[in-house]
């Protein structure tokens, strides 16, 4: 990956997400659960991995029963699941719902190839957006995914979305909406008409498609007065994202910085080994054998408790100092990184609260779907799990009125003002040279009616959370 220093365009990424049951063949026998024979692996998620034994019954009420025997036996809150009568849901992800029990709103059915090939290969479908209101009133781009169809036609974060095919979004029903962006997964041509700060609008004509996404969408250093700081922006831990972090950690450790930003904001978490390296070559080689966190499954499971250390790594930052971005979609192994490194270094949240996900899971595949129930809890070396969101030490709402790289991004000229002061700002900063909000811990503003959609919700492949933000 060539290196990108934090004056480009700020590279955003989403996931999409399809539920329901899949085909396969029909079966007739009972649905049943087999005992774990050894531990799961150390991830949020592993479609390669079968927790449990899974009978091959793919019709509607089949697969219902199986869901409903899973949820019983090694889910976390397996003793406080609910009484339901599977075979009245014509929907498995609606059956999971009322089997979840509070605070797990996490567990979720996907399609097992498309999961695999997100998290083992980078794939995804679509456009490559997310788009909501700003709080100039406008709807704009908040996710610009890096490779995806829209990326290469050159959008950005903070756009404004002026049409579609010519037809202004205002002006656009639900039935004209769903006309233009057609079927998911079945590839659909659109122009996007954007206008971006005070230029003349443009017209960006692409076609939905499978493409393969980039985690670290931008890496770099900021020269603080003196003070050298990389930046990271993850936005997420696949497979892929391995190799992308230690470019990114060479880079920034050749030019020896002493601080260092992650931009979390959008990361929604993925396989925690890939989460437990990188925080190890933040901290360097002197915290190897400490704790990165333990965790826990239910009575039932509980010989499979166990603890996970800090291993030394060849690229290491060995930093004494992070600021993680976050909002309401950052989650999980995001979340973990973030948590799992306060009882040994300052870190320092900027932005809002997290999603708030101490869960894990690993896939358990059936009629071409997986099944994954949140079957554990993690906790940092000081006992502290992320249940109900880690709170921001600066409170600042991301507007996604700029690049998230820029200097006038809301989040990321917070963070440069408390590394020359160790004070949040309180409406505008010598780095914010537009405008930058104020330390605010919710946005109050009206939601654009195409919000519902969301061509790359990534959030619901790598966490299945509400956003709150």
């Amino acid at each position: 990956m060539t290196p990108k220093q934090p004056t480009l365009s700020a590279l955003l990424f989403a996931l999409t997400t399809l539920v329901g049951c899949g085909g396969g063949s029909a079966g007739t026998s009972t649905p049943t659960v087999s005992p774990q024979t050894e531990p799961p692996t150390n991830t949020d998620t592993d479609p390669a991995t079968d927790v449990v034994g899974a009978p091959d019954i793919c019709t509607t009420e089949g697969f219902n029963a199986w869901v409903d025997a899973q949820m019983r036996d090694y889910y976390i809150y397996a003793d406080q699941v609910p009484v339901v009568n599977p075979s009245s849901y014509d929907d498995a992800q609606a059956l999971l719902n009322d089997l979840r029990v509070a605070p797990d709103v996490f567990s979720n059915i996907s399609p097992q190839a498309e999961r695999a090939a997100l998290f083992d290969e980078g794939e995804t479908f679509g456009f490559g957006f997310n788009w909501r209101t700003a709080s100039d009133g406008q709807l704009r781009f908040s996710n610009i995914i890096s490779g995806s169809p829209l990326d290469l036609a050159g959008a950005q974060r903070g756009d404004r979305v002026i049409a579609l095919n010519d037809i202004p979004i205002a002006s656009i029903t639900d039935n004209v909406f769903n006309e233009l962006f057609g079927e998911t997964g079945t590839p659909t041509t659109l122009t996007f008409t954007t206008q971006r700060g005070d230029d003349a609008p443009v017209d960006l004509t692409v076609t939905s498609t499978t493409y393969v996404i980039n985690t670290v969408g931008e890496y770099g250093t900021y020269d603080v007065f003196g003070t050298t700081v990389g930046y990271i922006d993850s936005a997420s831990f696949l497979r892929t994202s391995e190799q992308e972090i230690d470019t990114a950690i060479e880079f920034i450790a050749d030019r020896q910085a002493t601080e260092v930003i992650l931009d979390f904001r959008y990361n929604g978490g993925g396989y925690v080994y890939i989460a437990q390296k990188f925080a190890a070559q933040l901290l360097g080689s002197a915290f190897e054998g400490n704790l990165f966190q333990s965790t826990e499954f239910n009575s039932r499971y509980s010989q499979f408790n166990r603890l996970a250390l800090f291993e030394a790594q060849e690229l290491n930052l060995n930093v004494n100092r992070v600021f993680v971005l976050t909002t309401g979609r950052t989650a999980s192994a995001a979340e973990a990184i973030a948590n799992n490194l306060r009882p040994y270094i300052d870190v320092v949240l900027v932005g809002s609260r997290t999603s708030g996900k101490p869960f894990a899971s690993v896939s358990n595949p059936n009629c071409d779907q997986v099944l994954n129930a949140m079957d554990r809890i993690t906790y940092n070396a000081a006992g502290e799990s992320v249940l109900g969101g880690l709170a921001p030490d600066c409170a600042i709402v991301d507007d996604f009125l700029h690049p998230k790289n820029s200097t006038q991004d809301a989040l990321l000229s917070a963070t440069l003002f408390y590394l020359q002061t160790n004070v949040c700002p309180a409406v505008t900063n010598p780095f914010a040279m537009a405008s930058a909000r104020g330390n605010a811990g919710s946005e109050k503003r009206t939601p654009h009616p195409l919000e519902s959609y969301q061509d790359a919700d990534w959030n619901s492949s790598l966490a299945s959370m509400p956003f709150r933000d």
